[in-house]
C-alpha cells in the first residue's frame, strides 16, 4: 500500500546517512525535530582565487583569471546552493496504521546554476580586445536563479523511512537567461561590434521589495526506503524525490527575446565586458539591444532533485549511536543548469562509544572529483549532530575549487 505524506520541506538538505539510519530504528521513536542546512559553491574550472570575490567582492588577479580560462574545456559549470530547513515528526499511529507519522516542515532555498562556453568567460574576465577583427562565441549560455520557501506536511512510515509529502512554495526571487547564439565581432582597433543574438531572459517582478512574495506554488516530495540482504549481509536502498513542482510568479513578471543582429559604433568597445566593470552600463546596453521587457505571468518548474541511496555491510553498533551500514553509494540529480548527475562513495568507521566518521569521493555536481568527509555524535538522551564537507579540500583551499559545509541536528524522544 502506498505510503503517503502530504507537505515535506527540504529534503534537498536531508543528509542521507542519519536518514537511512534512523529508517532501520524509528520503530521505537515517536517524536523526531531536526534541523539541516547546508551552504555549498562550486565549479568544474573556475578556482576558489576567483569564485570567492565573484561572490564575496575582492580583488581577482589576471593570473588566477587565465588559470580559470585555462581550465575550461568545451564548457564550463559553476553553481551554488544554500539554505536550511527545520522538520518534524510526531505520533506513531494515523489513519490505523501502526507507524505511520505525521511530518511538517519548513525550509528555506537559494539555487544558481550556470553554464558557458570559453569565450564568455575569456570576454567577460579579460574584455573583448583579445578578439580583435575575430568572432568570440559567447553562446551556449544558460543561467538560472532562484529564492523561494516551502511549508509542508504529509506521512512518514516510522519503519521505513518512506513519505509522501505535498507542499505550498513561495517564491521571492527568479532569473532565468537561455542564450543558443551569440557571436561578438569586435573590429580592428575596436571601431565597432557586430552581435549574432538569439536568446530569452526572464525574472520575477522587481517592483516589489526585497524578500517580499512575487510567486506562488507547489512541490511533491516523496522517498522510497525498504530494507534487503546484499551478499548476506543487511543492506538499505532509497530513492527521494524533492522538489517535483512549480512556482506561478506574478502579473509583474518580466521576459525577453530577441533573434536579431545588433550593430554598435561609436563608443570606445575595446572592455565592453569586464570583470571589473562594462564601459555600457546595463541600461544602455539593453536599449542597444532592443530588449524591451513584456510583463505577465510565467510558470516556472522548480529545480528538481533526485537521489538515490545504497548503504550495506554492517558496521558494529557504537555506544548510543544508531545501527549503520559500512558502506554508502550515491547518485544524483538536480536540474538546474551546469549541473550533472553526482555520484558519491563513502565508507564509514565506527570511533569510540558516539562518534561517528565517513570518509570517501563524489564526482558532478556543479563540479568534478571531490573529497568528502562527515562526522556524527550521538548522545544517550536522543540528540544527534552531524557535520560534513562535500570538498574537504576546496574548504580549506584556495587553489582548489568549491567550498562546501552540511549541518544536521536532530532531536529523538
Amino acid at each position: 500500500m502506498a505510503i503517503s505524506e502530504y507537505l515535506r520541506w527540504a529534503p534537498l538538505l536531508l543528509l542521507p546517512s542519519l536518514v537511512s539510519a534512523q529508517a532501520s530504528d524509528s520503530t521505537a521513536v515517536r517524536h523526531r525535530l531536526s534541523f539541516q542546512g547546508t551552504a555549498d559553491y562550486d565549479s568544474d574550472a573556475i578556482h576558489n582565487d576567483v569564485l570567492s570575490p565573484l561572490l564575496f567582492g575582492g580583488m581577482i588577479t589576471r593570473a588566477a583569471r587565465q588559470r580559470a580560462l585555462d581550465a575550461i574545456g568545451d564548457h564550463g559549470r559553476a553553481g551554488t546552493e544554500l539554505g536550511g530547513c527545520v522538520s518534524a515528526t510526531w505520533a506513531n499511529s494515523i489513519f490505523g496504521h501502526d507507524g505511520w507519522q505525521m511530518r511538517t516542515s519548513l525550509a528555506w532555498q537559494y539555487a544558481v546554476g550556470v553554464r558557458f562556453s570559453p569565450d564568455a568567460f575569456a570576454v567577460g574576465s579579460f574584455g573583448n580586445a583579445s578578439f580583435e577583427g575575430r568572432t568570440a562565441k559567447l553562446a551556449p549560455l544558460r543561467f538560472e536563479q532562484w529564492n523561494y520557501q516551502r511549508l509542508g506536511i504529509g506521512i512518514e512510515d516510522a519503519r521505513s523511512g518512506s513519505f509522501l509529502e505535498l507542499a505550498v512554495v513561495n517564491g521571492t526571487n527568479f532569473n532565468r537567461a537561455d542564450v543558443h547564439r551569440a557571436d561578438l565581432f569586435t573590429a580592428t582597433n575596436g571601431r565597432y561590434l557586430d552581435l549574432d543574438l538569439s536568446g530569452s531572459y526572464q525574472r520575477s517582478d522587481t517592483t516589489t521589495n526585497a524578500g517580499s512574495s512575487t510567486g506562488i506554488g507547489v512541490a511533491l516530495n516523496a522517498k522510497w526506503a525498504t530494507a534487503m540482504t546484499f551478499f548476506g549481509a543487511p543492506a538499505l536502498f532509497s530513492l527521494e524525490l524533492t522538489d517535483a513542482g512549480f512556482i506561478r510568479w506574478n502579473a509583474a513578471s518580466l521576459s525577453a527575446s530577441l533573434d536579431s543582429v545588433i550593430h554598435f559604433e561609436g563608443v570606445a568597445v575595446n572592455d565592453i565586458l569586464d570583470l571589473n566593470g562594462p564601459v555600457i552600463d546595463r541600461t544602455t546596453l539593453q536599449d542597444s539591444l532592443g530588449l524591451g521587457y513584456t510583463t505577465g505571468y510565467a510558470l516556472r518548474p522548480l529545480p528538481a532533485k533526485i537521489e538515490g541511496i545504497f548503504q550495506f555491510g554492517r558496521l558494529k553498533k557504537t555506544g548510543h549511536s544508531n545501527e549503520r551500514s559500512a558502506y554508502e553509494v550515491a547518485a544524483e540529480q538536480r536540474w538546474l543548469p551546469g549541473y550533472i548527475p553526482k555520484v558519491r562513495v563513502l565508507r564509514r568507521f565506527g570511533i569510540g562509544r558516539s562518534l561517528i566518521a565517513d570518509a570517501g569521493i563524489a564526482y558532478g555536481g556543479f563540479g568534478g572529483l571531490r573529497a568528502m568527509a562527515r562526522i556524527g555524535y550521538c548522545t544517550k538522551a536522543g540528540l544527534a549532530f552531524e557535520l560534513e564537507t562535500p570538498n574537504a579540500i576546496g574548504l580549506f583551499s584556495e587553489q582548489a575549487a568549491g567550498k562546501a559545509v552540511g549541518l544536521r541536528i536532530q532531536l529523538l524522544w
